[in-house]
């Protein structure tokens, strides 16, 4: 049944007198009609707050009008929700340590290993504790490429390029850590001069709990270039440090941030801090080596009946839009 536009208000504006009052009974008894017999309340078969909710949005309605609009307000949310971003909560950061760094809480969803998409230092798909990561590559050097996309996942960067590195070295404690765990942690990909890495997830499922796990390694210490890195997702951060020792062979750190997928996209940035242990000529480059995500086995779907209450307050967000799109986009940003 179409929306009925509510007539009594443009009525009592347009006219006045008798001719104003004929038309409002009028329209009285075809909305009657419309609801059937008069119930005890004097307003019809069905009276109630939901009437009462529409006629705030501008609207008249029924109970079969009224589960439409739930329904709409439903689909409405879910898109909406494709530009909010879940709070990310951060483990401390952790120094890299060996195999045993490496998250299996719940299941996996992916997980990547990030380098160049060529040479003698090519990316390789690896396994580490049970969790494989596949190879995701980037240009060396001077490619221009500022966005790569395999499978769910979207990497990108702006105003340079993206470049694939190798940041592993001979020396202890790299050089002491397993096989599997160098291809990992001896690999990179990273961004141009005061850039932004952008990392995208993608196939999420609303409501669930995810657990995402980055590392930033840069033992090579290509002249401190990758030292520190800020990763941001959901409007919080950790900061990670490329290399703990400032020297050959010195290792870096990972954390581990959990958050509730509020839409099936969330964004996690990386950008290089200039200020290196106090010295403040090092260059702002971003840096991630590899990183999984995985899903908690906790983690539910909203039932169908859990979807009506989001409808109904659906209602409540149709009424106040403005403020409630305003706090996504602050949870966004």
């Amino acid at each position: 049944m179409p929306l009925i536009f509510d007539q009594d208000d443009a009525t009592d504006s347009r006219s006045s007198g008798e001719g104003s009052m004929s038309r409002k009974i009028f329209l009285d008894e075809r909305m009657q009609r419309r609801r059937g017999p008069i119930g005890p309340s004097g307003r019809g078969a069905v009276p109630g707050f939901g009437q009462k909710w529409m006629r705030g949005l501008g609207f008249r309605t029924t109970w079969s009008t009224l589960c439409l609009f739930l329904a709409l307000s439903v689909t409405q949310m879910t898109a909406s929700n494709l530009a909010c971003a879940g709070v990310v909560t951060w483990q401390p950061a952790q120094s890299v340590s060996g195999d045993l760094d490496v998250d299996i809480t719940g299941s996996l969803v992916y997980a990547y290993n990030f380098g160049p998409n060529s040479g003698a230092g090519q990316v390789q798909t690896v396994s580490v504790r049970g969790v494989t990561f596949e190879a995701f590559g980037a240009p060396i050097s001077e490619s221009f490429v500022q966005v790569i996309t395999q499978g769910s996942v979207t990497l990108s960067e702006t105003p340079g390029e993206l470049n694939g590195r190798a940041t592993d070295a001979n020396s202890a404690p790299f050089s002491s850590l397993d096989a599997a765990y160098r291809k990992l942690m001896g690999t990179a990909i990273t961004a141009s001069y005061y850039s932004t890495m952008t990392l995208t997830l993608g196939g999420l499922e609303t409501g669930r709990s995810y657990r995402f796990q980055t590392w930033v390694n840069d033992s090579k210490y290509d002249i401190a270039l990758y030292n520190r890195v800020e990763v941001s997702g959901g409007g919080s951060t950790v900061e990670l440090k490329g290399n703990l020792l400032n020297a050959l062979g010195g290792l870096g750190q990972y954390s581990i941030g959990r958050f509730t997928a509020t839409a099936t996209t969330q964004d996690f940035t990386f950008i290089g801090l200039t200020d290196v242990n106090g010295i403040i000529f090092a260059s702002k480059n971003p840096l991630v080596n590899a990183f999984q995500l995985r899903v908690e086995s906790s983690g539910e779907v909203p039932e169908p009946t859990s979807l009506a209450i989001y409808g109904m307050g659906g209602l409540v967000a149709a009424y106040r839009k403005r403020k409630w799109l305003g706090s996504c986009v602050g949870s966004h940003h």
